[in-house]
């Protein structure tokens, strides 16, 4: 059994929207919102490896988030009407729990496994857990340091009438970790 921890930054953009707006509208005003893109994430995580097959971790991720709401209020004729924009910065958070089973053996191990996000928080929007979520990827390890690029897919079930993540989340991570043992 070994200890270890690890820094997921994302360089690249996420494969889809990771944050997004499902704000109603009422027949006495029109509202939007448009979500600026995601740059980045980072995270950190913890875990153990036991009999040098499986990995069990808890994680949390961070994400600057940033969108400009619209609200047009459309009870008076064109010339009337009153329109507000709104600059919202924040954060989203999310925090993984998952077992990952690590394939065959050696320097460079393929690994797959799936979890749960136990906690998810995007400033004001609503907390979206649990949602499941699968990754895989392929682990290189050097001595105590281990680089893991990985694919990982997150499910949120539920409908939120707020900023939010969406139903189906893609991300590709790259992760460094430090064998403490």
């Amino acid at each position: 059994m070994s200890l270890h921890s690890r820094l997921l930054p994302l360089q690249e953009r996420p494969l889809n929207k990771v944050v997004q707006s499902n704000i109603p509208s009422s027949a006495s005003a029109v509202a939007s919102q448009e979500i600026d893109p995601q740059s980045y994430l980072l995270g950190l995580s913890a875990g153990v490896i036991v009999h040098d097959r499986w990995r069990i971790e808890f994680g949390a991720t961070y994400m600057p988030v940033s969108f400009r709401t619209t609200v047009t209020d459309v009870r008076l004729p064109p010339p009337f009407r009153t329109t507000t924009t709104t600059t919202t910065h924040g954060t989203a958070w999310e925090m993984p729990a998952s077992v990952v089973y690590r394939w065959m053996s050696g320097s460079m191990r393929p690994f797959s496994g799936g979890g749960v996000i136990v906690y998810n928080f995007t400033t004001t929007g609503v907390t979206q857990s649990p949602a499941p979520l699968a990754r895989g990827g392929i682990e290189w390890n050097h001595g105590r340091i281990s680089i893991r690029p990985e694919f990982r897919y997150i499910h949120y079930p539920q409908k939120s009438t707020s900023i939010a993540r969406p139903a189906t989340q893609t991300q590709i991570l790259v992760g460094f970790a430090v064998r403490l043992k």
